[in-house]
């Protein structure tokens, strides 16, 4: 599905042609409505609640942010919460390879830059 944007690039640069594959099982997602929250503070309390709710049902939980600084925020607040989670921010390379593969286990909470 990413390629299509670079149908033309691809032709042009490389002369490859690109075939479309429909997915072999219907999407599984819901698509929530948005929310708007006043501030950074009680945007992050709303999003840890609700990880922390799903990660109690067993569902993985992917937080994603847009920089370090908010993913070491975010796990110092689920760690005042005593959530267990791996947080994926380029500064622990070494373990990296792990905590992908462990990633979307039932109960596991990444936190990913």
């Amino acid at each position: 599905g990413t390629l299509t944007e670079a149908r033309d690039e691809l032709a042009e640069t490389y002369r490859l042609r690109l075939a479309v594959v429909p997915p072999r099982i219907p999407l599984q997602f819901a698509e929530l409505p948005v929310l708007c929250f006043p501030d950074a503070e009680t945007r992050d309390q709303a999003a840890l609640a609700e990880a922390t709710a799903m990660q109690r049902t067993g569902r993985p939980v992917l937080i994603g942010c847009r920089t370090i600084d908010v993913s070491r925020r975010l796990s110092a607040l689920l760690s005042d919460r005593e959530v267990e989670h791996q947080v994926l921010n380029g500064t622990q390379t070494a373990d990296e390879a792990q905590i992908v593969g462990q990633a979307g286990q039932a109960g596991r909470v990444l936190i990913a830059t």
